[in-house]
This record gives C-alpha cells, sequence and structure tokens, in this order.
C-alpha cells in the first residue's frame, strides 16, 4: 500500500470518527442563509460517507455496528430534512434489514411501516419506492415462514413493478422470484414454478445465460420440481445452476455448495 493510500484511509477514518457530533454542529442556524445551506450541503455529504460505513458493516455481518450507524445517519437526516422526506423513508428501510438481521424483528416490521407510509405520503401509492418497501415487508414475513402475510405483501409490490419498469427488469424478476418461494412455502408448487419461470426469462433477458440470478432461478425451479417428485427434471435444473455458480463464485463458495448439496440429496433420492 503507498504511503498516498495509506494518508487518504487516515484522513477517511478521521472524518467518520464522532461524525454526529461534527454533523449536528452544521445544522446549528446560523445568520447567513446561504452560509445555512453550505452546511446542510456538507452535513449530506459527511451522512452520505456515515452511511457507506454502515453499509460496508451490514455486508460484513457487523449488524451491530450498522444498526449504530444507521441510527446516527437517521438522526441527521431528520434534523437535516425533517420527518416527511424520501431520504428518512430510506434510512427506515435501511435500519429495518439490520434489525432484521439481529433478530429485532418488531422493530424492523415498526420501521418497514413507518417507511412505507412516509413514501406513500411523499411519492404516491404506486412509486417504486413503496413496492422496494413491500418488498422488504415480504422478505420479512418470508424469512420467518409466514408465508401468507409474504404473499399478499408480494402482490402489492409486483403491480408496481410491472407498472413502472415492465417485465424485464430486476426488480420485477427478485418479486416474482420472491413470490415463487412464498407459494413454494405454502406447497402450491405448480404456482410456484410458473414465477420462476418468469422470473427466469426476465433475468436471461437482462443478464444473459451466465448470470448468478439466473443460475438461482435454475435452482428454484429444480427445488420445485423436487418437491412435486420430478428427480430427473430437478437434476436437469440443478445442473444448469451450479455450471453457472461454479464459473462466477467457484466451487467453495457458499451458495455453490447448497447447489451441490441439492443435487446430492435429488441423487439420493432417485436411487431409492
Amino acid at each position: 500500500m503507498s504511503r498516498e493510500t495509506f494518508s487518504i484511509q487516515i484522513i477517511y477514518k478521521a472524518l467518520l470518527v464522532g461524525i454526529v457530533g461534527i454533523l449536528l454542529l452544521f445544522l446549528i442556524s446560523c445568520p447567513d442563509g446561504s452560509s445555512k445551506n453550505e452546511q446542510t450541503g456538507e452535513s449530506v455529504v459527511l451522512n452520505s460517507m456515515l452511511k457507506e460505513e454502515a453499509g460496508e458493516a451490514y455486508k460484513k455481518g457487523d449488524y451491530q455496528k450498522a444498526k449504530d450507524l444507521y441510527d446516527q445517519a437517521l438522526e441527521v437526516d431528520l434534523e437535516i430534512y425533517g420527518k416527511n422526506h424520501t431520504e428518512i423513508a430510506s434510512d427506515y428501510n435501511d435500519l429495518g434489514l439490520v434489525l432484521t438481521a439481529l433478530g429485532q424483528n418488531k422493530k424492523a416490521l415498526r420501521s418497514y411501516i413507518k417507511a412505507l407510509a412516509i413514501n406513500r405520503r411523499v411519492n404516491g401509492k404506486d412509486h417504486p419506492s413503496v413496492a422496494a418497501t413491500y418488498n422488504n415487508l415480504g422478505n420479512f414475513w418470508l424469512s420467518r415462514g409466514f408465508f401468507k402475510q409474504a404473499i399478499e405483501q408480494y402482490n402489492k409490490a409486483l403491480p408496481i413493478y410491472l407498472h413502472t419498469y415492465g417485465n424485464n427488469h430486476p426488480l420485477t424478476a427478485k418479486t416474482l422470484n420472491h413470490l415463487g418461494m412464498a407459494l413454494h412455502g405454502k406447497g402450491e408448487y405448480r404456482k410456484a414454478i410458473d414465477l420462476y419461470q418468469k422470473a427466469l426469462l426476465s433475468d436471461l433477458q437482462t443478464y444473459g445465460e451466465g448470470h448468478p440470478e439466473v443460475a438461482y432461478k435454475w435452482n428454484n425451479l429444480g427445488s420445485a420440481w423436487k418437491a412435486l417428485g420430478e428427480h430427473k427434471k430437478a437434476l436437469g435444473y440443478y445442473e444448469k445452476a451450479l455450471n453457472i455458480l461454479r464459473i462466477s463464485f467457484g466451487e467453495k463458495h457458499p451458495k455453490t455448495k447448497i447447489v451441490i448439496r441439492n443435487i446430492e440429496t435429488v441423487k439420493s433420492e432417485m436411487q431409492e
């Protein structure tokens, strides 16, 4: 690492130390309106750095650190924007994700509901930001096995994405896939297969054949056909998923290993 790179990293970390106290000082009213605007602009930039740090902590699995940083960012954003602003809704969405990861389910649900209320009020009920919160709520319920509630939320998100982006868009495909997973969880395998296939077609249009998102849909199709007792068909889909993930991530990646285990299981059942 060069001396210059090292120095830049030190400066960046120094900016983050005590950043909330610094940001709140920026927000103190001043006699010159233009000066206040400049200070608010600096606050937005520094708060963006704070959220970036929170996002990195979340990716690394340091959920408590991420929560603390997002809490601080929300505090500053409330000072900058007030309660009814899309940035506040985004903060509540981020907090919902982190609280979910921490197992603080009631707090996570409250955060999502706050985000939804703000986005509906500010952007209108058919805005993609509203669909994103419906999707987060769907994921929240899906991860807890509440399939009916998850389906309800995904069915609210899907029409918004279809109207805004059309069939061939990553957000549409993700929602189709998640809805399929919820139906899969309920045991409605053929409905799930129909949705997985639609998601797959969308992702093929968006990414091409060798993308991990395509692999995930092949894997889900394999699991649905396996649940229906169609082991040979399931194996074919799993193998398509594995070929992509081996190239994309390698043999030892957790997602690759999941598909390998799926293949081993279906082969074992075929021999019984």
